[in-house]
C-alpha cells in the first residue's frame, strides 16, 4: 500500500478477510464516529472494487465491540486501516472465525494518526495492490523406504554452535522441561515440545546456526497446571559460537523482565505495571507464563492513602494528573515441598509521577549476581560477593543511585546483619556476605534510593541455601 508514492507498511491483515486482488485506488476517510453509529445490521456484501478507506483509532475499533467492520461497510467503505491509539505501538489484531466484509488491517500508532490527519484534509489517495494466493498449502517431506545400509548424517562441529546449559534446582530430582525449539524463515507458527527433565543438571546443545531458535523451560512438573514456564527471545547463532544460559537460579525475586517493553506505564490517569512474581537470572529472557503456583499480592498506595489491592503483580491502577508518590507493595509466597528457596518475596517500589506525556514509570528492579552451586547453595563458612544491578523498564534512563544497604539473615529475618557494600557505577553494587558455619539459609534485603527519591525494598526469604 502507498500513499502519495511512499510506501506505508502495513503490520497485519485479518484472518478470515475477504481478499482484494489486483490494483486499486482509494480516498482515505476518517470513519472514527460513522464506526460507532448504532442500527447497523449483518455485514454487507463487498463485490465491487476499494472505493473509500475508513481510517480507524484502535480506541474506535474496541468501543465497537466488533461491528466497527459492519458499520464501515455499510457506511460505504471499502476497506478499513485501524491504527493503535498508543505511539509506538500496533494496532489491536483483528481476527475473525468468518470472512469479514471488507479488507481490515492495521497501523502503527505514527503512520496511522499522520494517516488519518490527512484523511480529514482529503488531499492523499491510497494504491492498494492485492496479491492472489494459492487454494492449496504443501508441506514436503523426504522420506526413505525402512533403514538405510550407511545410517550416519555427518556435520561438521565448526558448523554449529555450542549452548552449554545449566539447570539449578534446589532440591534433589526436582521435575521440570526443557524445549530447544527451532523455526526456519518461511514458517508462521511453531508448537514447541517441552520434554520432561529432573534438575540439578548440566546439558550441552550442538545447535544448527542461522536458523531462529529459542528456549522454554519449566522449574517445575509439566503435569501441574501454571508451572511458569520461561521462554527466551528468538534469535540466530553463529557457527563456532559458545555461550553458557543458566536457568532457575537463584536469587528468585521479583522484578520486571528486562526485554519487557510494556513492564509499566502510564495511560493518561490509568497506570500499569506487569511485574514477574519470581524471576530467575535467565538472560535473553523474554517472558514468563502464568504461574498458579504461587500466592500473589500487590497493594498500591498514593501519597500514603491505600488505593487498593489485586491478587497479581500485574494490575492496572487509578492515577491523578497532580504530583503525587506512588507505592506498590508486592508479596508473594510459593509453598512447595521442592521449593526451598526463595520461598518468599517481599518488594516496595516508590516512584513519583504527575500527568504527562504516556510512558514508563520509575518501577526499579533489582537483578542479583552470586556464584552459587547447582542446587542454589554456598559452602558453610565460606565469603561470598554480591552483584547488584538496579534498572527502570525500557523508556527511561538507568538509575542514579545515592544509597543502597544490603543486610543478611540466618533465622528468616528475626535478626539482621549489615553487609559492607559499594557503589560500581551509577546503577550497580556490590556487597560482601560473610555465610554461616552451620548448614541453613540466608535472607537477603536490599534497599536502594536514587537522587530523584525513586526507591525499591526488597527481602528474598531464603534467598540460597548453605550446605
Amino acid at each position: 500500500m502507498s500513499a502519495g508514492g511512499a510506501p506505508v507498511g502495513l503490520f497485519a491483515s485479518a484472518l478470515g478477510g475477504v481478499e482484494q486482488r489486483g490494483r486499486c485506488r482509494v480516498d482515505p476517510v476518517d470513519e472514527g464516529a460513522a464506526v460507532r453509529a448504532d442500527g447497523v445490521g449483518g455485514p454487507a456484501v463487498v463485490e465491487q472494487p476499494l472505493q473509500r478507506l475508513a481510517v480507524l483509532e484502535e480506541g474506535d475499533a474496541r468501543e465497537a465491540e466488533g461491528y466497527s467492520l459492519q458499520n464501515a461497510a455499510a457506511a460505504g467503505a471499502g476497506a478499513v486501516v485501524i491504527y493503535s491509539d498508543v505511539p509506538g505501538e500496533w494496532g489491536t489484531k483483528v481476527d475473525a472465525r468468518t470472512e469479514t466484509a471488507i479488507p481490515a488491517l492495521t497501523l502503527s500508532g505514527e503512520q496511522g494518526a499522520k494517516l488519518a490527519a490527512l484523511a480529514a484534509q482529503g488531499n492523499v489517495k491510497l494504491q492498494f495492490q492485492g496479491k492472489a494466493m494459492p487454494a492449496y498449502s504443501y508441506e514436503v517431506m523426504k522420506t526413505e523406504q525402512g533403514i538405510s545400509a550407511d545410517q550416519q548424517y555427518r556435520t561438521d562441529p565448526s558448523e554449529l554452535a555450542t549452548v552449554n546449559d545449566r539447570f539449578y534446582a534446589s532440591t534433589p530430582a526436582t521435575e521440570g522441561g526443557f524445549a530447544r525449539v527451532m523455526r526456519s524463515d518461511k514458517q508462521a507458527f511453531v508448537y514447541p515440545t517441552i520434554v520432561r527433565t529432573t534438575m540439578p543438571r548440566t546439558l550441552t546443545e550442538y545447535v544448527t546456526a542461522g536458523v531462529q531458535t529459542y528456549e522454554l523451560v519449566a522449574g517445575a512438573p509439566l503435569w501441574q497446571p501454571g508451572n511458569g514456564a520461561v521462554q527466551t527471545s528468538a534469535e540466530r547463532l553463529q557457527a563456532g559460537q559458545v555461550y553458557s544460559m543458566d536457568w532457575n537460579k537463584g536469587v528468585y525475586r521479583s522484578a520486571i523482565v528486562a526485554g519487557n517493553a510494556h513492564g509499566t506505564r502510564r495511560l493518561g490517569e490509568l497506570g500499569t505495571v506487569d511485574i514477574a512474581p519470581l524471576l530467575a537470572e535467565e538472560p535473553r529472557q523474554q517472558s514468563n507464563f502464568v504461574s498458579l503456583l504461587e500466592t500473589k499480592k500487590l497493594t498500591v498506595y498514593r501519597d500514603g492513602q491505600l488505593v487498593g489491592t489485586a491478587p497479581s503483580l500485574s494490575v492496572d491502577f487509578p492515577m491523578v494528573p497532580e504530583p503525587a508518590t506512588y507505592t506498590l507493595v508486592g508479596e508473594v509466597v510459593r509453598d512447595q515441598p521442592w521449593w526451598t528457596t526463595s520461598t518468599k518475596v517481599q518488594s516496595a517500589w516508590t516512584f513519583r509521577s504527575e500527568h504527562a506525556d504516556n510512558g514508563a514509570l520509575g518501577v526499579m528492579s533489582i537483578d542479583y549476581d552470586l556464584d552459587l552451586a547447582l542446587d542454589n547453595s554456598v559452602r558453610k563458612g565460606s565469603t561470598s560477593t554480591l552483584g547488584l544491578g538496579f534498572r527502570y523498564p525500557k523508556g527511561l534512563a538507568a538509575p542514579n543511585l545515592k544509597d543502597v544497604k544490603v543486610s543478611a539473615s540466618y533465622d528468616d529475618g528475626a535478626t539482621w546483619t549489615q553487609a559492607q557494600v559499594r557503589l560500581t557505577g551509577d546503577a550497580g553494587a556490590t556487597a560482601v556476605l560473610l555465610n554461616p558455619k552451620t548448614a541453613g539459609f540466608v535472607t537477603l534485603k536490599v534497599q536502594a534510593t536514587d537522587v530523584d527519591g525513586t526507591a525499591v525494598e526488597q527481602t528474598v526469604t531464603r534467598a540460597y541455601q548453605v550446605r
